[in-house]
């Protein structure tokens, strides 16, 4: 009877309790890590999805302003619309802060109570093309250019 007292092969509840708390450490390090990378996945998304607009927008404007013909921008301040050349540019669940030459163009969500009217702006093709643009999407994140279109 004492030999098998004395063959103890199990673990004492220090070790057992040491473990877990070690484990525990472990499992909080790497969940935090992968909470954090989710996030920033998430943000430079988002960030993505922005740059791809103003990408697309300054095309369209790249396009009409190196045609060689003078269009028109506006806004319309009821559906809270930029538009080149009756064409709509951009979503509608983005804001848009948009200067051509010094001439300021918002185009607010439909939600924003905020719009301005702005005159239609026929743009003559023959200078540069001083373009600032500010995208804003619902979560605040921005991405802002400034650029200059010229006609080739």
């Amino acid at each position: 009877m004492i030999r098998v007292l004395d063959n103890n092969k199990g673990f004492t509840l220090i070790e057992l309790l040491a473990s877990l708390a070690i484990l525990s450490i472990i499992i909080g390090l790497v969940s935090s890590v992968l909470i954090n990378s989710m996030n920033y996945s998430e943000r430079s998304e988002s960030k993505l999805s922005l740059a791809s607009e103003a990408n697309l927008l300054l095309a369209q404007l790249t396009n009409y302003h190196q045609s060689g013909e003078t269009y028109k921008v506006s806004y319309n301040s009821t559906t809270t619309e930029i538009k080149v050349n009756d064409t709509v540019v951009g979503k509608p669940d983005l804001q848009y802060i948009l200067v051509i030459d010094q001439q300021k163009y918002q185009g607010l969500p439909s939600s924003t109570s905020s719009a301005q009217s702005f005159p239609d702006r026929n743009i003559v093709t023959y200078r540069p093309l001083f373009v600032e643009l500010r995208i804003i999407d619902e979560k605040s994140q921005q991405y802002e250019v400034k650029t200059v279109i010229n006609r080739k």
